[in-house]
């Protein structure tokens, strides 16, 4: 201003302070994320983050930089006159413009109709895990993950929403893709995972047909990135334990049980044991319990001077498990790429060690992975990838002979010391010695090699239209071979008394198994925008697969030399051998067609048409056909005013109706009525009379065919929300949905005998689950941003209903039946005990156990006051004094995670658990084990029985075979729910500053805790993980245990 002249200059930018602005953009972990936006606020100036994630631009004092990047929170950061900015992002799970796998392509997942949930490798790599499954298990609502036990090699199940049938020879598993091929993912490293998407309603699954009933697992493994090479090294070392140990009563305790069920068989004319206890046995155990350096475990039988009477007090599950099992990791890749092309390439090293130490149990696993990727010219891609695992399983051979996955056998006394007294392994007659069977009886050594080689060729002939086509190739092999040698028992001074019954003769049994596959998928996409509100994007395409399986297996006994065993070198004249082949094809046609009108409505149409060679001929094609739609109520314009609050809400619904092809593929089920379920097969045996001497062979009569035998049909309802508030803090989604199995195939009814086979399975049942899924996470920042943290619940529920069975006609509860709630607990109601030997026997118990009932055992409420105490005919109608008394299904299934990063510090938690199921103990060992059973090992809290000085114990009188007490009953039936810290874990990065000058991106290390801390009501020694999947009492326990792990990015 100049006296009355006022000048007024247009602001212009140029004449503001610019300045060159550098650093670099990671994530929550200090990976550097590739191609980030960074722009000026409000002008056009900006740039994208290089492979290490560092930017430079020129901008403005003061100015305000943005930074935003797909799956990510943006940033808004001031410069204020700094050079350098440095800028973490956190990760959005909602990710409105987050890429998601689906079925032969991608999909921006706020354009996602269907049930689709997605899981990052994130998720994974932040701590040590034995399989794929065992860092999925609670992540996604209605994931049912079952780790199936602790035991090295032991494989994950999945299951996606339940149930959607109960015949034998079908699945409920979903199906299973790694890179767009079926792969068994246990076989695979999670290292080498990037992302995981679950398909759950039929409407996004409906492009996978027939294979896809139950639901899809689509894992994508990782690829490289054009830029400089990076090398990435992790490593971890884990230290495990059982999370759960039973204790087991002294010598002392057992001897008071023991006596006090041999003088209640006497007094009832029950059971008594053949070998009892006597006077000195208890004289003698007492004094050893009491000095056990000055007195025997052990003395010689007056009766049998040969003979040991053991005196001893040993605890099994010490001796068995003394400590902590080790286990390794080891994770090497290499990914970068130059000019037009890119690579990926990875070696990982697994070790596992078994918890008993004397079976010395090691499972290793190796998997090289090559992936490479050209683009030739603008319009085509070739890639490769070649993968391989190779897994080493030896463990003792006891797995194999009359075991199974008992981990604590059930034939124990602790009165039986471990040696000897002369040195030699314990054990004579009935005792059972654990530590001299897993010592001297063999070896079990299983080894797999599993090859892929998949080619693929993307062609761009002209804008907009993209053409696809792989082919894989996979060869599976199998080798198993199990020997048992012959061991001696000992007797006094170390006299030959006979061959271990069971472990002898020697014998040797090998399998060998093959399974090739090949896969050829064939596809086209047309993707466009017209004018700027209609996308338009459609698919069709042809897969076709085919699996060739063959089995053959031997059994030799009497070998030359046990210690070195070989199918040919036997003295066996008549070695078992046998063997099966079987193969299948599956053939289709597939479509998707995706519209989104101005971002708001949503509609895609999936669509398959399959066939395979499960079927009959004329009845080997089906259809699938689904539609879903959606509508994002967030884009209207009635909801502009509250767009910075509401990000999405978007409401969808679905229908979809997939046939099911039944079994699933080879090596998971070779059965020829599995995969041939049209044609009659003869079962063939041998009998005992010799024909020339030689064993006769038999071959029986063909099973029955039904001649309307085709697939089941599973239909899905659902509807569900989606909804991302607050900018991006609060995210989550709902759904709700009803699968409905139709035409389901079950034993029909019973023929007559005289028939000489068994009822064809016909479509003759109904099957309806219903369910819901909650997801709700909390995302956000504090402290100037230096403080991240997220939150995230999933809470899941599903039940199965029959709705039709035709083969009970009179609604027997030993079969199911029209109406069944599958899990249902049909058991007594328990009044208590009775308090007199004249009230227990004025009530007929009978049916339940035939000897006199006395005081002290179990009383039944009499349901129907007919004065007895029975089943009735077991129907439904006459249930007699049984009822539904619970339900074992898992209910309310949830997984709750937090996620905290402070600087270089980061903390993660992850709880999982059950909040509803039941779990009848009686079916399980803790019954059938002693003071039930003469032989079982007894838990300490069984000493709290009925006597009449102690009325209110928990147990009844103890008995040998005491069947009467043992019935499913409300007083036993436990409450399974639980709660489990599945993960804690405590990291931290090396400050860049330290590491910088080493050309080191980033360094790691971190402290992880699993299955640490378990709340349960359970009885100890049951695990309830493995309670709410099947499991029992003796199932190999899963592991609780601390890893300690380094991850190095070059």
């Amino acid at each position: 201003m100049d006296g009355n002249l006022v000048i007024i200059r247009e602001n212009d930018e140029n004449l503001l302070t610019v300045q060159p602005v550098h650093g670099k953009v990671t994530d929550s972990l200090g990976n550097p994320l590739i191609g980030v936006t960074v722009q000026v606020k409000g002008t056009n100036i900006g740039t994208v983050t290089d492979v290490h994630g560092n930017y430079l631009l020129n901008a403005p004092d003061n100015s305000i930089l943005v930074f935003s990047f797909i799956g990510y929170k943006y940033r808004e950061v001031s410069i204020g006159g700094k050079s350098s900015v440095n800028v973490t992002l956190s990760a959005s799970n909602t990710g409105l413009n987050e890429v998601v796998v689906v079925g032969y392509g991608t999909q921006k997942k706020v354009d996602l109709t269907g049930a689709v949930a997605t899981v990052g490798s994130d998720k994974l790599e932040s701590r040590p895990l034995v399989n794929l499954g065992d860092g999925l298990e609670g992540l996604i609502p209605n994931l049912n993950v079952n780790l199936g036990s602790g035991q090295p090699g032991t494989a994950a199940t999945y299951n996606v929403r339940g149930l959607t049938t109960i015949d034998k020879n079908s699945s409920s598993a979903p199906l299973i893709l790694v890179d767009g091929v079926q792969r068994d993912p246990n076989l695979i490293d999670p290292n080498d995972v990037a992302s995981v998407t679950v398909l759950k309603d039929a409407a996004s699954a409906a492009i996978y047909g027939g294979r896809a009933a139950n639901g899809v697992i689509l894992i994508t493994t990782k690829s490289g990135v054009k830029g400089k090479t990076q090398i990435s090294y992790s490593e971890s070392y884990t230290t495990s334990r059982p999370t759960n140990l039973p204790n087991y009563v002294s010598s002392a305790g057992y001897i008071q049980l023991f006596n006090s069920a041999q003088r209640t068989g006497a007094l009832t004319g029950g059971y008594t044991s053949s070998d009892p206890l006597t006077a000195l046995d208890s004289t003698m155990a007492a004094a050893y319990m009491k000095d056990p350096a000055h007195n025997p475990d052990a003395y010689p039988d007056p009766g049998n001077p040969n003979k040991y009477r053991y005196v001893g007090n040993t605890n099994w599950v010490k001796v068995l498990y003394p400590g902590w099992a080790p286990q390794q990791d080891h994770h090497l890749s290499v990914s970068g790429g130059a000019g037009k092309t890119t690579y990926a390439a990875s070696l990982g090293y697994f070790r596992q060690e078994g918890l008993e130490k004397v079976a010395h149990q090691i499972y290793e696993r190796f998997t090289p992975n090559l992936k490479i990727n050209s683009d030739i010219t603008k319009w085509l891609t070739v890639n490769m990838s070649m993968s391989a695992t190779h897994t080493d399983n030896n463990q003792g051979a006891r797995t194999r002979i009359n075991q199974g996955g008992s981990w604590i056998p059930g034939d124990l006394r602790p009165l039986m010391p471990v040696y000897n007294p002369d040195g030699h392994f314990s054990g004579q007659g009935s005792y059972s010695n654990p530590v001299a069977i897993l010592t001297l009886s063999g070896r079990d050594i299983d080894q797999v090699n599993d090859l892929w080689a998949t080619g693929r060729v993307i062609l761009k002939p002209v804008k907009h239209l993209t053409i696809t086509s792989d082919y894989t190739w996979n060869s599976y092999s199998e080798f198993d071979k199990a020997n048992l040698i012959p061991f001696n028992e000992y007797g006094v001074n170390g006299v030959f008394l006979d061959i271990f019954p069971w472990t002898n003769p020697s014998q040797v049994s090998e399998k060998k198994q093959n399974n090739d596959y090949t896969a050829l998928n064939a596809y086209a996409t047309y993707e466009n925008t017209f004018g700027s509100k209609n996308y338009f994007k459609a698919l069709i395409g042809y897969n076709q697969e085919y699996h060739h399986y063959r089995l053959s297996n031997a059994l030799a006994r009497n070998l030359i030399d046990p210690e070195l065993p070989a199918i040919g070198a036997n003295n066996d004249t008549k070695p078992t051998v046998g063997g099966t082949e079987t193969a299948s094809a599956l053939v289709g046609t597939f479509f998707r067609i995706n519209y989104i009108y101005d971002h708001k409505y949503l509609l895609e149409i999936n669509g398959r048409y399959d066939g395979t060679s499960r079927f009959q001929p004329n009845d080997r094609y089906a259809f699938s056909p689904s539609v879903s739609a959606g509508w994002d109520i967030a884009q209207e314009s009635f909801m502009q005013n509250l767009r910075n609050t509401i990000d999405e809400l978007k409401i969808r619904g679905s229908y979809g109706e997939l046939p099911n092809q039944l079994a699933p593929p080879p090596p998971n089920n070779i059965s020829s009525s599995a995969q041939y379920p049209y044609i009659a097969t003869m079962p063939t045996g041998t009998v005992g009379y010799l024909f020339n001497n030689e064993p006769g062979i038999t071959v029986g009569t063909p099973r029955l065919i039904s001649p309307t035998f085709t697939w089941e049909k599973v239909q899905t309802k659902d509807v569900g929300i989606d909804y991302s508030l607050l900018r991006d803090r609060l995210s989550g989604s709902f759904d709700y949905f009803i699968t409905d199995t139709k035409d389901m195939v079950v034993a029909s009814q019973q023929l007559p005998a005289v028939l000489g086979t068994s009822a064809p399975p016909t479509n003759s049942a109904s099957l309806r689950t219903r369910g819901w899924e909650l997801s709700i996470t909390w995302n956000d920042n504090l402290l100037n941003d230096k403080l991240h943290y997220s939150a995230t619940l999933g809470l899941s529920d599903s039940y199965s209903t029959i709705t039709k069975y035709s083969g009970n006609p009179t609604y027997s509860l030993n079969d199911y039946y029209p109406g069944e709630r599958l899990g249902n607990i049909w058991g007594f109601v328990t009044e208590g005990f009775y308090t007199s030997d004249a009230k227990a026997q004025a009530v007929d118990n009978s049916a339940l156990a035939g000897y006199k009932w006395l005081a002290g055992d179990i009383q039944y409420r009499d349901l129907n006051g007919d004065g007895k105490i029975d089943r009735g005919n077991s129907t439904l109608a006459n249930p007699g004094d049984e009822k539904i008394i619970g339900n074992n299904t898992p209910r309310y299934k949830f997984g709750f995670n937090l996620n905290v990063s402070y600087k270089d510090f980061d903390l993660a938690l992850f709880v999982q658990g059950v909040l509803k199921s039941d779990f009848d103990p009686t079916r399980s060992n803790v019954f059938n084990a002693f003071p039930y059973d003469e032989w079982g090992i007894p838990y300490a809290y069984a000493m709290n029985y009925w006597t009449p000085q102690n009325p209110n114990a928990y147990f009844a009188r103890p008995r040998f075979a005491g069947y009467g007490n043992e019935q499913t009953q409300t007083k036993y039936l436990q409450n399974a729910a639980y709660g489990r810290v599945k993960q804690i874990t405590l990291g931290y990065s090396l400050p860049k500053q330290l590491i910088g000058r080493l050309n080191i991106q980033r360094v790691r290390v971190y402290v992880t805790g699993s299955n640490l801390i378990t709340i349960t009501s359970l009885f100890k020694g049951f695990d309830p993980e493995i309670v709410n999947f099947g499991g029992g009492y003796n199932t190999y326990p899963i592991n609780k245990s601390v890893s300690f792990g380094l991850r190095i990015t070059l």
